[in-house]
């Protein structure tokens, strides 16, 4: 009997043990449920809040309603106030912490947030801040520090800087491109090679031929200048515009293609009834007016710098650099390079032309280069007569890049002949006025044709009524000049292949 009661005891404390450690189990279970959740404020770093999960009280002043779903604080009256809008940083354990946000409700948020400083993405579950780069609902994105995704703006790395649109680094496979960014003049230049990266402090050729040069943020120099060893740097008409939306293009959608014209269209020192003849402001307004060709004059100073203009003296274009008229005739061959920068080449047309200078030819050269202009060169007999300055302005165009793109034209045999005793190769033009014997001009370029010089006629208007049936019949190309009659264009032979005017365009006159 005894023994039996001995085994009751026994089997109670066993049971009484198992139930113990029964309970136990469940309390533990249960207190990993419950976990513990550090926040603080991050505006006040100060204090840090505990919090219960599921919530019967807190340490501090903010408050978690699981059931509303809201974070908040007790006002003087027990009044709810909701924390809204405001980021704080958690932990499940004390160590990890990880930024949440209230929304205007005071909810927790989860999913994409679009703050006042950029995007944010808190993950769906518990709302933590996303805060490295990586795939977010099946798309990759790259995040600043903060967990803001990157976009619309560049970003500087150890390799390079890089422009970001929504979380992807922009550019082309394979090609090197140009970007646009809205609100900003002009374009960026991105390197595929070097993983989309924009090109600093750097010149770059396009494949036309064209010369750009970057700053050091890398954008595009779109002023004018020379630096003290090297040549000069033209602004592309591209980079003057102002791009309306970001957008990437490849670098050879820059390139200039021109449609081919059936009857060219040179325009005569530039375009000189708004703007300085023989000036850059000219040729500038040739291009927007959409001539490929121009002509401009080449005289030499008496120190070998060939520069632009049409007479032999400089009254008719230049004043003194008060801008009152030139009293004495002064000679260009008389004047060194420095001493015709004193006179004003600009304000005879004008005050807004108010201290142009006279127009190099090396500066001139560089502007055709960079807009995708072939010039008609004129030498000017005046000052260009002799082998070794005919020499020194076929130097320049090949330092220009421009060799064989150019065409050169001149009254002067002789200064033709030399061209050809350098490179045989170049396209000229033999300018003539009221000729007498046409048959006879026409003769002497075609057996120069037949020994494979490209020659051709450029002839006055007026010189004579059959020069377009003299010239085909011997086979030599005719353009004619000055020509600023829209009648006149429309009745001219169709064996005319160009034309130089002050302001006209053969193809769009003869199409309509």
């Amino acid at each position: 009997m005894a023994k039996k009661k001995r085994r009751k005891r026994r089997l109670k404390k066993w049971v009484k043990a198992v139930l113990a450690v029964i309970v136990l189990s469940a309390i533990t279970f249960a207190g990993i449920r419950i976990y513990t959740i550090y926040a603080q404020s991050a505006v006040d770093t100060e204090y840090r809040y505990v919090y219960e999960k599921p919530l019967v009280r807190v340490d501090e002043t903010i408050r978690y309603d699981m059931e509303g779903g809201i974070f908040y604080k007790t006002g003087n009256d027990e009044e709810r106030i909701p924390v809204v809008s405001k980021t704080l940083v958690v932990s499940e354990d004390g160590q990890d912490f990880h930024d949440i946000r209230t929304d205007e409700r005071g909810r927790l948020i989860t999913g994409w947030y679009e703050g006042e400083d950029g995007r944010y993405y808190y993950t769906k579950d518990h709302g933590w801040l996303i805060d490295e780069s990586g795939e977010i609902e099946g798309r990759y994105y790259e995040l600043n520090a903060e967990g803001r995704v990157l976009d619309h703006e560049w970003v500087k790395r150890e390799e390079g800087t890089f422009w970001y649109e929504d979380g992807q680094k922009i550019g082309l496979e394979n090609e090197d491109a140009l970007l646009f960014v809205e609100g900003e003049e002009g374009f960026y230049y991105l390197n595929a090679q070097n993983g989309n990266a924009r090109i600093e402090s750097d010149e770059v050729f396009l494949s036309d031929g064209r010369r750009l040069l970057y700053d050091e943020n890398g954008h595009i120099r779109t002023d004018m200048m020379k630096q003290e060893n090297g040549p000069y740097y033209c602004p592309v008409p591209e980079s003057m515009k102002i791009a309306e939306e970001t957008k990437i293009i490849p670098v050879n959608d820059l390139v200039l293609a021109r449609h081919e014209e059936i009857m060219r269209s040179v325009n005569h020192r530039g375009y000189h009834i708004e703007a300085p003849e023989n000036s850059l402001k000219a040729y500038m307004l040739s291009y927007e007016q959409g001539y490929q060709y121009v002509e401009c004059d080449i005289q030499f100073t008496s120190d070998g710098i060939p520069v632009l203009l049409h007479n032999e003296t400089i009254n008719s274009v230049a004043r003194n650099a008060d801008g009152s008229p030139i009293a004495n005739m002064v000679h260009i061959s008389e004047l060194t390079y420095e001493q015709v920068l004193n006179y004003d080449f600009g304000i005879a047309c004008g005050e807004e032309y108010k201290g142009l200078k006279i127009t190099s030819l090396e500066a001139f050269l560089a502007f055709c280069k960079a807009y995708g202009i072939h010039p008609y060169l004129e030498m000017k007999g005046e000052t260009v007569d002799t082998q070794a300055e005919v020499d020194l302005l076929m130097a320049m165009v090949d330092a220009a890049g421009l060799r064989n793109q150019v065409t050169w034209i001149s009254f002067s045999r002789e200064a033709l002949q030399f061209v050809i005793n350098r490179d045989p190769a170049q396209r000229l033009g033999y300018l003539i006025g009221a000729a007498p014997d046409i048959a006879g001009i026409a003769d002497s370029l075609a057996a120069q044709r037949a020994e494979s010089i490209d020659i051709f006629l450029d002839a006055a208007l007026s010189s004579d009524p059959k020069i377009a049936e003299i010239c085909s019949a011997r086979g030599v190309p005719l353009e004619l000049w000055t020509v600023n009659n829209e009648s006149a264009v429309r009745s001219l032979d169709a064996y005319v292949s160009g034309i130089t005017s002050d302001y006209l365009h053969a193809d769009e006159i003869r199409a309509n």
